[in-house]
């Protein structure tokens, strides 16, 4: 038997791909309906179908070990390329760079803003030279002091900008003459060659470099004759407001992820939602859903739940635990939903256990299914970075100083409302301790009956409840991790 012989795999919309069939569905599930214990695994959303396939390869011996029969779901993501290189691209940016600076000096005049200034409405910025040498990396400015961020824990007394303020914040911005030429050389890469002209404010020549701005903020920002107008910087100005509004909103509300990461998360928001990964993350979320649709030809994760179901039903009752890495944790929950949605109940004495690893399910998405689905689990655990470690595991180094995870709760996620916003993930410890009022339905479920391992895991955690792994691609190959999996699976 090959791995090849454990891989369900799906392309686009979930629909089969490659050498996955119906037959080829039809065998897997005839072997597993009759094994005693079963695995289905779910990858994260960074791996490309290639990298997938070899964390099948990898795992299946694992599983052997624990008198485990597996199925590798292979889907095609590759997020993290798209995310990285896009996100090298965009921080390369002038306006980007321009952005960052100066709506970060708004924010901490805010932080230093004293109550005589407060009562008055009287921010002062802090100076540009002092944001770029000590609170933000050598990545962004050549001449920093320091390659790491300082932070800016948020100070006594801190209040939302208020109208007054975020007038004269405003009004100083839409004079900003480097805010100008940065705009000027983002128009000048998207316009038609032929109403390519000197800027009317500077008299130089516009630079023509495509951008990696939000289409859609381009349309709003690009003028019918080809030159900055009035009401572009007026836009630009409002966006940098905008920007600035958020990021201290979020230091009030204890949603925040430190001064640098927080106004990059914004300034990314406003300007490059679209192309710094939000299209692609959504959509590769929604495949995991796909793949589950009833009536529709070719739907991989229908087509093998409905033959499972089929056999369950007459009578086989393999023991399946769900272990899903990352995004496989959204996979996991559409699963457990798809299943509610049977034609047919699915048995009461067949209930799942599930395993997740660093997940970046939303406490929302989670929460709904576990309203639905929560007497499908059986059993259930979790292996999660602690949060002094999510912090340090760099996703690009200095230029994003924190994991995926919160990145994607940052910035990636929508809010209910389909709007980008910042939303508690459930692999991010920092939602459990304490526990926010807006996740308590889910959040109080992985608190109990300790459903929760820290990772790094201290040295006398118990067997079974280990974990090495300190950064967020580990979870599939740290061996104390895998060990603990082995031992919740050779469990009856």
């Amino acid at each position: 038997m090959t791995p090849s012989d454990h891989v369900i795999e799906t392309g686009k919309d979930g629909t089969l791909f490659g050498t996955t069939t119906e037959e080829h569905i039809d065998a897997i599930v005839d072997r597993i309906a009759a094994a005693p214990q079963v695995a289905l695994h779910f990858h994260g959303g960074l791996v490309s179908r290639e990298n997938g396939l070899l964390i099948a390869d990898k795992l299946l011996p694992v599983y052997k070990a624990a008198n485990c029969d597996p199925v590798f779901f292979v889907w095609h993501s590759g997020f993290l390329e798209v995310l990285k290189n896009n996100l090298n691209e965009i921080l390369a940016e002038d306006l980007m760079r321009k952005v960052l600076v100066k709506t970060a000096k708004f924010v901490l005049g805010k932080f230093n803003q004293d109550s005589g200034s407060r009562a008055m409405g009287i921010i002062t910025p802090e100076r540009e030279s002092v944001v770029c040498q000590h609170h933000f990396p050598v990545a962004l400015e050549p001449k920093a002091a320091e390659s790491k961020p300082r932070d800016a824990g948020k100070p006594p007394g801190l209040t939302e900008l208020t109208d007054e303020e975020a007038r004269v914040i405003e009004d100083e911005l839409h004079e900003d003459l480097e805010l100008m030429r940065a705009i000027d050389d983002v128009l000048a890469g998207h316009l038609p060659a032929d109403v390519l002209i000197g800027s009317r404010s500077t008299g130089r020549t516009r630079a023509s470099t495509t951008s990696l701005v939000d289409p859609d903020v381009l349309a709003e920002l690009a003028p019918d004759q080809g030159v900055r107008s009035v009401t572009t910087m007026l836009l630009v100005a409002k966006k940098c407001v905008a920007i600035i509004t958020r990021a201290i909103k979020r230091f009030v509300d204890d949603n925040d992820h430190g001064l640098y990461p927080t106004v990059l998360e914004e300034c990314l928001r406003e300007f490059y939602f679209a192309n710094v990964g939000g299209a692609v993350w959504a959509a590769m979320k929604k495949e995991t859903e796909d793949t589950f649709v009833p009536d529709l030809p070719g739907r991989g994760g229908r087509y093998f739940l409905d033959k499972l179901a089929g056999r369950v039903r007459a009578g086989a009752r393999p023991q399946i635990t769900l272990i899903g890495h990352s995004t496989g944790s959204v996979f996991i929950g559409n699963f457990l939903r798809a299943v509610t949605r049977l034609r047919e109940p699915w048995p009461a004495d067949a209930a799942f256990r599930v395993v997740f690893e660093a997940p970046s399910t939303t406490y929302r998405h989670f929460g709904e299914t576990l309203d639905v689905a929560a007497p499908l689990i059986k059993e259930f655990l979790m292996f999660t970075m602690d949060d002094e470690h999510e912090q340090a595991d760099r996703l690009l180094g200095a230029l994003y100083p924190h994991s995926l995870l919160y990145l994607v709760s940052g910035l990636l996620e929508r809010d209910r409302n389909g709007d980008s916003g910042v939303e508690p993930l459930v692999g991010l410890a920092r939602y459990l301790r304490p526990v926010p009022t807006d996740i308590k339905p889910a959040a109080p479920y992985l608190s109990e009956l300790d459903r929760t391992v820290y990772s790094p895991s201290p040295p006398e955690a118990p067997v079974g409840r280990r974990s090495t792994a300190d950064g967020h691609t580990e979870f599939d190959d740290d061996p104390v991790l895998l060990a603990s999996l082995t031992t919740f699976l050779a469990r009856s």
